[in-house]
This record gives structure tokens, sequence and C-alpha cells, in this order.
């Protein structure tokens, strides 16, 4: 049988070097699992952009134009109303949203032939990288 000696044990320096190296090590692993989610948001928010994208091609297959703003995708306007043809709903208002909570950025050419479709990223404004950099799309 194996005495205990009263001095066994571990000293207050070793205990302060496991909690450090337990630190760092999940300092690493939270870092990198928020770059994971960084990542898959902009993925996500690209998915939404190739929906929405979709959605103006569709409306342009029926009307021989693109809307003149993205809320003409939800219910008809005017000139839709006077065609007679018959209209439903392309996309719902999240889909007209990045995944920030944030509008999409939607611009037509003065004939409605051509569009921009924009996000503005994370941050909210022009420009940025990672997160926060703005994604164009044109058909």
């Amino acid at each position: 049988m194996r005495v205990r000696n009263a001095e066994s044990g571990m000293t207050l320096v070793e205990l302060l070097a496991v909690i450090i190296l337990i630190a760092l090590i999940g300092g690493i692993v939270v870092r990198g699992v928020f770059h994971s989610s960084d990542v898959a948001k902009a993925k996500l928010n690209e998915v939404r952009m190739a929906k929405v994208q979709a959605a103006l091609q569709n409306y342009r297959l029926d009307f021989n134009r693109y809307p003149g703003q993205l809320q003409d995708l939800l219910k008809p306007n005017a000139e839709v109303a006077r065609s007679g043809k018959a209209f439903f709903a392309y996309a719902t208002p999240e889909d007209l949203q990045d995944v920030w909570g944030a509008d999409f950025v939607y611009r037509t050419e003065s004939d409605n032939r051509a569009y921009t479709l924009m996000t503005l990223g994370a941050d909210g404004k022009e420009g940025g990288t990672d997160q926060d950099q703005d994604i164009s799309l044109r058909p």
C-alpha cells in the first residue's frame, strides 16, 4: 500500500498553466466556430440573392420586363393590373432581405431591361471585406 505524502498534489503554478492552456484552446475553437458562422451567413446570402434573381427572371418572362422595384414581386403594380395577365407572388417579404435583415438594393435601368441586385453586407454600408463585403448580381 502506498502512503500519500502531505506535499503531493498540484502547485498553484501548475494549476495556472493548465487553466491558461485550456483558455487558449477554447479561444482558438471559439474563433473558428464564429468564422465558420460568418462564412455560412455569406453563403446563405448568396443563395437568397439567387432566389430573388430567379424570381426577377420569372417576372421578366411573364411581363417582358423586370419590375420597377422589388416590391412588385409581392403584389401587382398598376401596369401589371392593366395588362390583364394573371399575377402571383414571385417572392415573400423575407426573400427580399439579406441574412442580416436589410433590404436588398435593387436598381433598374431606364427601360427596365436590366438591373443590379446588391447586398451591402453585415455592416449595411458600401464597401468592406469578409462579411461586410458587398455582393452584386446582374442578369
